[in-house]
């Protein structure tokens, strides 16, 4: 029997949907300015937690967590935005 990593049990099937999903996320997170790609990649790619993300950026729990929720909401808006367009190119 071969060894099926945890890694490999909970990638995503690639559609061309998620494709184009990634490329909006890809080009929204290259629109963040320094600070906001800084604490959404550590808590997201290098999950570490608020506290530990503060400690780095020297931000305290509260503004860090400001900071995460806000940037958070700020690519929900625009992912909704491109998907909106992508589909009216669509149609």
């Amino acid at each position: 029997m071969a060894y099926k990593s945890k890694q490999q049990s909970i990638q995503p099937e690639y559609s061309f949907e998620n494709g184009i999903k990634l490329k909006i996320l890809k080009d929204l997170l290259d629109q963040l300015g320094e600070c906001e790609k800084t604490v959404i990649h550590l808590r997201f790619w290098e999950c570490m937690t608020i506290e530990q993300i503060a400690s780095c950026v020297h931000l305290s729990w509260a503004t860090t967590d400001k900071l995460i929720e806000s940037t958070l909401g700020k690519l929900r808006e625009k992912i909704l935005e491109q998907m909106d367009t992508t589909d009216l190119q669509a149609a």
